[in-house]
């Protein structure tokens, strides 16, 4: 994976960011069983401060590797991609949690071309409610977390429950079905919105 773009750490032109971020997706998308670019990018705003992604992990579950008679648990094959490329200094860790991990690509000469965002997500159902919440903006995420609490509605856990039932939100589309609220293109959210009642 070589990165090559300009190195402008404060913003840089959505054409030249958007080339980046697929070509990170792509690389990614191997280890994934779904992911996506979210935020700005998503959004078209003409300068972007750093990549957001949303990610399910592949699992592999270890049913027949067994140490000393206790059964090892299941892997993910993206944690150790992201550590090669750090071996590799491609990339510089910055987090590495379980469900967020954050890094620096690295040009050729390992200084940082642009932050990458990874939200991690375990669970199906937490896809489209994590695609549109990260995708923002804050306003209008904030919003939208909000818009029909009145109605029983809840984001909780990355999850979306209608007193109390999880519905399924494995996309961004159900999500606004679910809360019956018009899609809106990621390009025309900018705060929050006057519904109908």
């Amino acid at each position: 994976m070589n990165f090559t773009l300009s190195s402008d750490k404060k913003s840089m032109e959505l054409g030249k960011a958007t080339e980046l971020a697929n070509k990170v997706l792509n690389k990614l998308k191997v280890y994934c069983d779904q992911a996506l670019i979210a935020g700005s990018i998503r959004r078209e705003c003409e300068k972007v401060g750093d990549i957001e992604i949303v990610a399910r992990p592949k699992t592999i579950e270890n049913d027949h590797l067994f140490f000393e008679g206790v059964k090892l648990k299941a892997h993910q094959p993206l944690y150790g991609y992201l550590d090669k490329l750090e071996t590799q200094k491609k990339i510089r860790q910055i987090k590495k949690g379980h469900k967020y991990r954050k890094f620096l690509l690295l040009s050729g000469k390992e200084k940082p071309i642009i932050s990458v965002d990874l939200f991690l997500i375990h669970h199906l159902n937490e896809f489209g409610t994590q695609l549109l919440i990260r995708t923002g903006p804050r306003s209008f995420s904030k919003w939208i977390v909000n818009v029909r609490k009145n109605k029983g509605f809840l984001f909780e856990k990355k999850r979306l429950l209608q007193n109390g039932k999880e519905i399924d939100t494995s996309s961004e589309a159900k999500v606004f079905k679910a809360l019956n609220i018009p899609y809106i293109y990621p390009n025309k959210r900018v705060g929050p919105v006057i519904l109908d009642k």
